[in-house]
């Protein structure tokens, strides 16, 4: 049709696909300005092309598309900028949600790969930030699963933040053995467990895990050789002359969510020194 132009003639002209175009005009998103009656074909007006491309722009902003029908509706300078500044405040959490969340991937894979190369049994220090952790200060069995924590955990952050718990806690709980115990030979039992924050959040039960300079070593899965282990390692920082200052934490850093290989399961012990 003169004037008019076809599907794949606007799609070419826009770089939306025609079955973008289709689905557009079924749900009223991109309607032709005219439809054959006999033939069915679809014709959009020649003036159509230069909305296009915002339509285009907002899908690419991810602006829900009622909210573009709605837009479309009342298309003036205080509601296109009103809908895009909308928009732009969700970018920008958006933004602030993967920043967030690449800097716990990266650091979960410098773990692995630090829990990998690293010589197992060899004791080293380093020193590290202050530290937000979620605590629940309670005694656990080092044999049982860590399904009650996990749930206490979960409720936590659910109830108190925007956040959800998986997000939050891959790779980053810390098991605690009291030292007074670990002296005195007793490692049945954890007093305590705790999830590593990025923030406070302002969640409750939350404490500050010191700035300073903390004894590691990287081990064999503990929880069969805590007997072994970690007089091993309390001797080596004893060998060095050094002090320790505070319980006894332990990581899972390649535990059974990375690898069901029983020998590539890794353990990172650590108590901060005087």
């Amino acid at each position: 049709m003169k004037g008019y132009l076809t599907v794949n003639k606007m799609s070419k002209l826009t770089g939306i696909a025609p079955s973008a175009l289709r689905y557009y005009a079924k749900i009223g998103l991109f309607t032709p300005d005219h439809v054959d009656p006999e033939t069915g074909y679809k014709y959009y007006a020649l003036n159509q092309v230069s909305y296009a491309p915002m339509i285009r722009y907002l899908r690419y902003l991810n602006m829900p598309i009622e909210e573009i029908k709605r837009l479309q509706g009342d298309v003036s300078i205080e509601t296109t900028l009103d809908a895009l500044k909308t928009q732009q405040s969700i970018i920008k959490y958006q933004i602030h949600d993967l920043n967030r969340m690449y800097k716990n991937l990266s650091g979960r894979i410098e773990e692995i790969e630090k829990a990998v190369s690293t010589e197992h049994g060899k004791l080293f220090y380093e020193k590290l930030p202050d530290q937000y952790a979620l605590y629940v200060d309670r005694p656990i069995d080092v044999k049982a699963p860590l399904t009650d924590t996990v749930v206490d955990f979960q409720q936590i952050i659910e109830k108190q933040t925007s956040h959800s718990y998986e997000e939050m806690f891959f790779g980053r709980v810390l098991s605690v053995y009291s030292t007074r115990d670990a002296i005195e030979g007793k490692f049945d039992t954890y007093c305590s467990t705790e999830l590593i924050l990025d923030d406070p959040l302002g969640i409750k039960n939350t404490r500050i895990l010191p700035a300073g300079t903390y004894a590691m070593m990287y081990v064999n899965d503990i929880r069969e050789n805590a007997r072994q282990y970690i007089p091993y390692f309390l001797e080596k920082i004893k060998e060095d002359g050094r002090q320790i200052d505070g319980n006894i934490r332990v990581a899972y850093s390649v535990g059974y969510a990375v690898s069901l290989k029983k020998q590539e399961q890794t353990t990172r012990i650590s108590v901060k020194i005087k």
